[in-house]
């Protein structure tokens, strides 16, 4: 099945914009995902999301809108627009860059047409990529799965470029929460339109967080938006995820959840997360025995000790190795550090000081080494710096 088209509406009048809206559906080759009635408004989001073309009505500032159309960096997305049937101003708009200029706003085969050949052009052009899925779970409650998930993303997202973070946790899932962030969609959005997904709407989807350049598809914020989100949502959302970004890292919920054993088999790595006290110790060997009996083992699984500082080469006091784990990464504990990144919403991993910085960092490096992955700290493809729109101030429903 060919992935529908994403495209903008703008349009001046609220009428006309749900006219537009209307038209566009019914080719049944384009969804409307957002629609706004200036060109200010949708101007900044500019970058973040793939493969999102623009609608425009040009019934009244024409020279305005032609005007940012013409100013828009390349690659510039596929642009429509209709209006008045005034041949200057179709010629116009035909020199800025406008694909299919329809008068009246009235809708037919040609636009089907268009939109048929816009889909193929972009099915060519699409990258046949998988990115690597890192699925991190938590030994038990509170040692800190969340907090590792962000601060992972946001590592991975400074070296290597396009990072998603997946909160799979529908009901009270907290990564938009340590990230500050309130994004404007959620998994519930993803939900509502699941019998129509791909990755480029996903990538739309994800919302970008400034402070880190994760991509983030965030939890519901009220437990009843979480009802209709399945375990087939979570799973299905990671599988497109990957053709969209370098890295996906999904904060999972308990291990005997659907999502978890969904997203598990999905995982290209999967890092545990405990601490160095015994109760979390001895659910974290728990894990590992569960996760060998699902077939998940050996390199495929990293052991992060949370809030633990590792010993020296002298020292024979390792609580997690004297119960048989081997960590990859000891995490030191750094309250004020953590507490700061909480209130401000930026990662410990962009802050590049501290120990706790550096851990992430050593954690980050190795995980990129394993996958391979090069690129310097801060890399992000310019083609996706301004590619479609990653904000929109209202959603279409």
């Amino acid at each position: 099945m060919t992935p529908k088209l994403s495209f903008a509406v703008l349009a001046p009048e609220a009428e006309t914009r749900a006219a537009i809206v209307q038209g566009l559906t019914a080719t049944g080759a384009i969804r409307v995902v957002a629609d706004a009635g200036r060109p200010e408004e949708i101007e900044t989001g500019l970058r973040g999301a793939a493969q999102v073309g623009l609608y425009l009505d040009l019934s009244g500032d024409a020279d305005k809108a032609l005007g940012w159309i013409e100013a828009l960096a390349e690659p510039k997305p596929p642009v429509l627009a209709g209006g008045p049937a005034d041949p200057a101003l179709i010629l116009r708009a035909m020199r800025a860059g406008v694909l299919g200029y329809f008068p009246g706003h009235a809708f037919d085969g040609e636009l089907v047409r268009l939109a048929q050949r816009l889909q193929e052009e972009a099915a060519e052009k699409a990258p046949h990529k998988a990115g690597h899925a890192i699925a991190v779970l938590g030994a038990k409650g509170g040692v800190g799965c969340t907090t590792v998930a962000c601060e992972l993303a946001a590592g991975l997202a400074k070296r290597s470029g396009r990072v998603a973070l997946l909160d799979g946790k529908p009901y009270f899932g907290d990564a938009a929460l340590h990230l500050d962030f309130a994004p404007a969609y959620t998994l519930a959005d993803v939900a509502a339109q699941a019998d129509d997904l791909d990755g480029a709407f996903l990538a739309t989807v994800a919302q970008r967080h400034e402070a880190s350049g994760v991509h983030v598809v965030a939890a519901p914020a009220s437990p009843e938006d979480a009802d209709g989100i399945s375990a087939a949502h979570v799973q299905r959302s990671l599988e497109l995820l990957r053709t969209e970004f370098d890295f996906v890292v999904v904060d999972l919920p308990r291990i005997t959840d659907e999502t978890t054993l969904q997203c598990l088999d999905k995982a290209d790595l999967v890092v545990l997360v405990t601490t160095a006290e015994v109760p979390a110790l001895a659910r974290a060997r728990q894990h590992l025995a569960l996760l060998d009996q699902l077939g998940h083992a050996g390199e495929k699984v990293r052991v992060v000790a949370n809030r633990a500082s590792r010993p020296g080469m002298l020292s024979d006091e390792d609580p997690v190795k004297a119960v048989g784990i081997e960590a990859a990464a000891y995490l030191p504990d750094e309250p004020q550090a953590a507490a700061d990144s909480l209130a401000t919403g930026r990662p410990v991993s962009c802050a590049g000081k501290g120990k706790l910085a550096a851990a992430f960092g050593g954690l980050t490096d190795e995980i990129r080494g394993r996958f391979g992955a090069t690129g310097e700290a801060g890399d992000e493809p310019a083609a996706t710096s301004k590619r479609g729109l990653g904000r929109f101030f209202r959603r279409v429903r």
